[in-house]
């Protein structure tokens, strides 16, 4: 019998040419490959050649690709592809992300009304001067909100300092607190920005606003200098008041569109081999998702 024939055929084609052939799978098939053989594993797994134009197309487009993510890029591009999957699943952003954002905010506007992006009924009294309004938020890190200059809806002076700070929610999840405003949820947008929500709001980043420009020289807001546990303190208390004094439950925490919450995986590594099994597994399961 031919030898030949016996051959694994990426050796037998050689290098280049099997690099060649490899370039027309896609990400998923591409992680399965790497099981036939250890030639296979070696191409499939090992060349970053081959990653590199699947983690371009999955950035691109996106607002925000994490610092940490581009690192991993410049030593291996199959694992910022992967560890860029598992983090388009976290729902919740860090205090440093919350912070270096500009935020847009929008009132939902009533159902049938043409102010704001919503269409859905939410809060009854908010017409469609408030819908019109495109506001601006900026979270800082000392927990304060400011919104900026001649804001259309606090004008040169806020009404009253607003402070936020990260809670746990219903069912587990955590919730960003802004004074006693009902509690806003997060969640990722397809293009790995984020969304915060309640019924009666919606903010989301603004990339073309630019970062957060940070407290302005002289704002009230600069000098504030309350430690975040008497923040939590003080509006837990106020939270309880509005809530006649009782514990909030679950029929409090309701609110429009409730969608399960992601996770972040941030695990240290497994062996090599066991590594490669799951990271295959992985991407195999959000090929199914996505298709």
């Amino acid at each position: 019998m031919d030898t030949c024939m016996l051959r694994d055929p990426l050796e037998a084609i050689g290098p280049s040419c099997a690099s060649i052939v490899l370039s027309f799978l896609g990400p998923h098939d591409l992680a399965r490959s790497g099981a036939v053989s250890r030639s296979w594993r070696h191409f499939a797994l090992l060349d970053e050649q081959l990653w590199w134009p699947h983690l371009a197309q999955l950035w691109e487009g996106k607002v925000y690709v994490p610092t940490n993510l581009r690192e991993v890029a410049k030593t291996s591009a199959r694992r910022a592809y992967l560890a860029s999957l598992r983090e388009s699943d976290r729902q919740v952003p860090t205090e440093q992300e919350l912070c270096a954002f500009t935020w847009e905010l929008r009132f939902k506007a009533r159902e049938g009304t043409k102010g704001g992006r919503d269409r859905e009924a939410s809060v009854p009294w908010f017409g469609s001067e408030l819908g019109l309004l495109i506001l601006h938020r900026y979270f800082h890190p000392n927990h304060t909100v400011t919104g900026p200059p001649d804001d259309p809806l606090w004008g040169d002076v806020e009404p009253q300092r607003h402070y936020w700070y990260f809670r746990p929610g219903p069912d587990g999840s955590t919730v960003l607190q802004v004074n006693t405003y009902p509690f806003l949820e997060c969640r990722r947008t397809p293009d790995w920005s984020w969304e915060l929500h309640s019924a009666a709001v919606r903010l989301a980043i603004d990339a073309a606003a630019g970062p957060n420009p940070g407290i302005p020289p002289g704002h009230p807001a600069a000098s504030e200098s309350l430690p975040l546990e008497q923040i939590e303190a003080k509006f837990t208390g106020l939270l309880a008041f509005a809530y006649s004094g009782r514990e909030l439950d679950d029929d409090d925490y309701d609110t429009e569109d409730p969608e399960e919450g992601g996770r972040n995986d941030d695990g240290d590594d497994n062996e090599e081999e066991e590594e490669e099994e799951g990271e295959k597994c992985f991407v195999e399961d959000r090929a199914r998702d996505e298709s």
